[in-house]
């Protein structure tokens, strides 16, 4: 069973991969024939825009082959490229030095982009933060707060423990449909399959059959395992002082939208509070789990005190953009000449 083969599932895959195929054609032939080079000179990005970057995990590539493709990352070979072409080409400025221009008018320079991590994962300081260092360039890192210095597991790292270490070789349930596991490809397509469907759920639904998958595999999942997976608090404090600022991400990394107004606030407000106590210094900025937000989410934010919000919306940001609803560029594996591509803001623009 191949849900990809089904339906709007389908045909919105097969127009992504259109839509795909043709942006790295167009990136290659911009790159290697240095039409970039002389689009980034001549348009400067208007002297006023800023493009955000959002990174999650920087993975060894092995790691990164176990994970398979649905792996939010890229390698820290790769990283490290991307850095110091940003520090060369680019004016890579921090989170709230944007937000502070853009709340005082000031004029920004050519160029600029701005780095940012979501989730907290242990590799952000393992592996991307002795990069930041090398060049000397900031970044913010959006705290799922209820996870660092925890053992506590994303779903999304449950559902990727038991389906990789599970000895069953199928799965049948009617709310998430019939899955063949009995292959190390087959199980990467279940868990990415799988994943799409739980998103879409309520919260609540969401965690509790993920819980249910993993008792009825029976796995055992370490309990040290969320110590390795997840920054700790001197991890944090480490880099605070050396030049990585922190965002709240709530405190569980629920879908906003989903829960009721009450916990929501609550996700919100003890996120600010904990990173706040552990740092001791005002937090600025707050990153939408998932990237969902609507207008009761946005004033929530306003209210509690941050000065902005970012969202996982492609774009690109200016003076006049809107302080609670940022844009952002995924980064994951891909060749280089796309990422300076997407860098450019020229995908972003048609």
């Amino acid at each position: 069973m191949c849900m990809y083969l089904n339906g709007d599932l389908g045909t919105s895959t097969f127009h992504g991969l259109i839509r795909s195929s043709v942006k790295s054609a167009s990136a290659y032939v911009a790159y290697y024939s240095g039409f970039l080079r002389i689009y980034q000179f001549l348009s400067g990005q208007g002297g006023s825009e800023v493009i955000i970057l959002m990174y999650h995990r920087i993975l060894e590539r092995p790691e990164r082959k176990r994970l398979g493709a649905d792996a939010l990352g890229t390698t820290p070979q790769a990283f490290e490229m991307q850095v110091a072409y940003l520090c060369n080409r680019y004016r890579v400025l921090s989170l709230d030095a944007f937000v502070e221009a853009i709340q005082s008018g000031a004029k920004l320079p050519r160029r600029c982009s701005v780095i940012t991590f979501d989730d907290g994962y242990k590799d952000n300081y393992t592996l991307a933060y002795p990069i930041l260092r090398r060049y000397s360039a900031p970044a913010t890192m959006f705290l799922a707060t209820g996870h660092v210095g925890t053992n506590n597991l994303f779903w999304t790292d449950k559902l990727d423990y038991v389906l990789k270490n599970t000895s069953a070789s199928k799965l049948e349930t009617p709310e998430l449909g019939s899955y063949d596991l009995g292959s190390t490809a087959n199980r990467l397509r279940a868990i990415s399959e799988m994943k799409m469907r739980l998103k879409a759920m309520p919260d609540e639904e969401k965690d509790y059959l993920v819980d249910s998958l993993v008792n009825y595999f029976g796995v055992r999942i370490p309990p040290e395992l969320g110590a390795d997976l997840f920054l700790s608090w001197d991890d944090v404090r480490t880099m605070h002082r050396n030049g990585v600022s922190f965002g709240a991400h709530t405190v569980t990394h629920p879908r906003l939208t989903k829960v009721s107004k009450e916990r929501a606030r609550s996700e919100i407000a003890e996120s600010k509070k904990k990173i706040e106590q552990e740092l001791n210094e005002r937090v600025r900025s707050f990153a939408y789990p998932g990237g969902a937000f609507d207008n009761n989410i946005k004033s929530m934010v306003r209210e509690e005190g941050f000065a902005c919000a970012v969202t996982i919306r492609r774009g690109i940001n200016n003076l006049g953009s809107d302080l609670y609803e940022l844009r952002r560029v995924g980064i994951e594996e891909q060749p280089f000449h796309e990422f300076a591509f997407d860098v450019s803001g020229i995908s972003l623009r048609c």
